[in-house]
Order: structure tokens, then sequence, then C-alpha cells
């Protein structure tokens, strides 16, 4: 592994036992356009809760979701269901390292639904329910591109909150050899810590990873979006945060969402 530009760096992250959840995360590009690329783009955006939205896409999405997210609430094994809207497409590197694997596609996902299970174990059963299917089927419908990745939580500084409004990161990965980035996330989840007021953050790795082109995604939340915001302004993020997931072979794409329900 290799640290650089020390100058910038803060203390490793501080770290507890990961959870033994299982997870499902299925994403979606609905109208992507519709989102902000640039920070200062997504200063007065609101981040409450609720089925309202900007695009009238998502909104349509949004009113299918809500009554089968009933349905997966109901299955035993399932302990919660979340659902997510893109406020921003923050600055990334998601074309410096290709994809480990073939079929990757820059993470531009307006729409992002978290379904955690009691334990992996449950993962299979829950993906052969039909609400799942339901699920699928709508995104698919309103959506020129879905990814579907079961996953485990193999790092956590806190857990992440998704049964309330507030700001929350998706951060999707590519990375060429994925234990080199999960080692460099100590030092830029540290860095995050210090100038992002990050107090939680879920650090999650497909369980099939033949099946994605994504090496890790990383689920974070906060109650409001100018810590956020701000980190991604800081100097530190390009010439720290970025460099350091370059020199490891590795790329990212973050995004900010919304709580929906």
């Amino acid at each position: 592994m290799q640290v650089v530009n020390a100058e910038f760096a803060k203390p490793k992250a501080d770290l507890v036992d990961p959870n033994p959840w299982g997870y499902v995360l299925l994403a979606c590009e609905t109208d992507p356009d519709s989102v902000a690329t640039d920070p200062d783009g997504a200063e007065g955006v609101s981040v409450r809760g609720g089925p309202e939205s900007v695009s009238d896409l998502r909104a349509g999405l949004y009113g299918r979701i809500g009554p089968i997210r009933d349905a997966l609430l109901r299955l035993t094994g399932v302990r919660a269901v979340s659902v997510f809207e893109a406020v921003l497409f923050a600055p990334g590197s998601p074309d410096r390292y290709p994809p480990h694997g073939s079929g990757g596609r820059r993470a531009r996902f307006d729409t992002v639904v978290m379904i955690e299970t009691r334990s992996p174990a449950d993962l299979d059963a829950l993906q052969s329910a039909p609400a799942f299917g339901e699920l699928l089927d709508a995104m698919h419908t309103k959506s020129v591109a879905t990814e579907v990745i079961t996953m485990t939580n193999v790092k956590k500084i806190a857990d992440v909150d998704r049964h309330r409004p507030g700001v929350f990161l998706y951060n999707f990965f590519f990375a060429q050899v994925p234990q080199r980035l999960l080692r460099i996330w100590d030092h830029t989840a540290g860095w995050w810590q210090a100038v992002g007021q990050l107090r939680n953050s879920e650090l999650l790795v497909p369980t099939s990873p033949r099946d994605t082109a994504y090496a890790i995604v990383n689920s974070a939340r906060w109650d409001t979006i100018r810590p956020a915001l701000d980190a991604f302004r800081d100097p530190g993020y390009s010439d720290f945060v970025l460099v350091n997931i370059d020199a490891n072979k590795a790329s990212t794409m973050p995004s900010l969402y919304r709580w929906v329900q």
C-alpha cells in the first residue's frame, strides 16, 4: 500500500467491529441528468424525507416502490428497507482505473434501495421472494440501467442510521486490487472523520465479486448536507483522498442522497 501527500493526512479512522447483517443494494439510473454535479449546485437542495422529487420519472418510481417496500419488510429475515434519491454526483475519479473484470459502468445511480437482512444467510431467500422480483421489475421499467449487489460489512466506524431523513453517501469503487483499496480506506476515512465530520460509515464488499464490477461500496450519513459539501471543496479531498485512491489503483464515484422512505 502506498500513502502519498502525507502533509494532508489525518489519523487513521477509528473502527469498531463490523455488522453481521447481509445487504442487497439495488441502484438504477432513471433521470440522472436532473442531479447536480457540482457541490455549489447542491447547496440549497432539500433533504427532507418523502416520495416528492424534482424528477417526475423518479416520483413515479417511488410511488411504485412504496407498497413493495412494505411487503419486503414483512419478510422473515429482513430487518430494514430504505430508499434514497441522489442530490449530488460528487467529484471523483470514475475514469482513472477501469473496473476489475468487464461490464462496469460509471456509477450515476439516481436511486438506491438498500435492504438489510438479519444475516448473509437470508440473502438467497430474500432474492427468491415475489416482492423482490416486483421491486426489480419496477426499477427496470423506469430505468436505463440497474445494478444489484449482495454485500457484507467488512469495516465500520459506526452504524449508518437509514431509518430517518438525512444526507447519505454511497461511494462506488472500481479497484484493480481490492485489498489495496481496503487498506488505504483506513487513511482516507480518517481524513473524512477529521475534515468532513464523518461520524459513521459502513464499508461493504460484494459476496460474489464476479457478479459486479464494483469492488467496494461505502455508505455513510450526516444530519445536514454542509459538512459533506465542505469536505468535497477542501483541497485535501483532491490532494489526499483522490490522490491516494489513485495511487492504489482504484477509482472512486461518490454521490450524496436524501432519504425517501
